[in-house]
């Protein structure tokens, strides 16, 4: 539809939507002149969204039925935000999904680092604190429990079990004796940062992994348990995702219900399992 048949196109439209009683001789010369200003913006306007919508690149991949197309100017106009809307929304749901797969991948990626790691984390916990205790426990909490946990998520533990009667000086003197047995546990370059907080109302233990060195460790003693990732390749791995951060703390209690994350997170897990369709949400 070229520029003139869609003027004419537009006439016709205007001539059956006046109301019938309508004439241009009964209004005054400047009625008619506010009229003709208001036809010719709205025709160009319109227009301008009609070869605009020609043009774009749906139109060229999308092979375009014009005796489809409205007749009349409003409905053209409908029509093209129509398929306005429809096409970005279309491409945010591509874009979304593709976004959505790759964190997926990603995570799958480093889970079985993620639960090899806290493993070794757990017999070392259990070394430092078995002979005065006999309920020692770590668990997981947070995202990665949930199964809900991104790409550059840190993984949270929590020591359970060992009951220092609300002592402060006993709790510090726990945490500083399962620090050095961690980081005596692990070579330099594969505990590459750590640190321990005991000025805080929970002290807490911050430590860093470089996983390629993790890996490399472990199959120089042998073991092969874990999946080979080219973490040297940003095609095959986010760069952020070369450390994994955790974070451990010692819980007073033996009952889980009375800590706030492990309740937390038995609380959004037993609803995933009701409500399955959370988890991609």
């Amino acid at each position: 539809m070229d520029q003139k048949a869609f003027e004419e196109n537009y006439n016709h439209y205007e001539a059956i939507c006046l109301p019938a009683d309508y004439s241009a001789n009964e209004k005054a010369e400047a009625d008619k002149n506010e009229e003709s200003k208001e036809h010719d913006e709205a025709y160009n306007i319109q227009y301008e969204n009609y070869v605009s919508y020609t043009n774009s690149e749906y139109c060229e991949e999308n092979t375009i039925d014009t005796q489809s197309m409205p007749t009349q100017p409003a409905e053209l106009c409908e029509s093209i935000q129509f398929e306005r809307e429809a096409m970005f929304y279309e491409a945010l749901a591509q874009e979304i999904e593709v976004e959505a797969s790759e964190i997926i991948r990603q995570v799958n990626l480093i889970t079985d680092y993620r639960l090899d790691i806290k493993n070794v984390l757990k017999n070392i916990v259990l070394d430092t604190f078995s002979a005065f205790h006999q309920n020692v426990q770590a668990h997981i909490y947070g995202s990665v429990a949930t199964g809900l946990a991104l790409p550059e998520s840190d993984m949270d533990i929590v020591v359970m079990g060992i009951n220092c009667f609300g002592n402060r000086d006993t709790h510090v003197a726990n945490i500083v004796s399962l620090y050095n047995n961690i980081v005596n546990s692990f070579e330099d370059n594969v505990l590459v940062k750590h640190k321990k907080i005991v000025d805080t109302q929970v002290p807490i233990i911050k430590l860093e992994f470089c996983l390629e060195e993790y890996y490399n460790d472990k199959l120089s003693h042998g073991i092969m348990n874990l999946p080979y990732i080219n973490f040297s390749s940003e095609e095959s791995i986010n760069p952020v995702l070369r450390v994994l951060a955790v974070d451990i703390s010692i819980c007073d209690s033996f009952n889980t219900d009375e800590h706030q994350g492990m309740k937390a997170a038995n609380f959004i897990e037993s609803n995933l399992i009701e409500y399955p369709v959370l988890k991609s949400v």
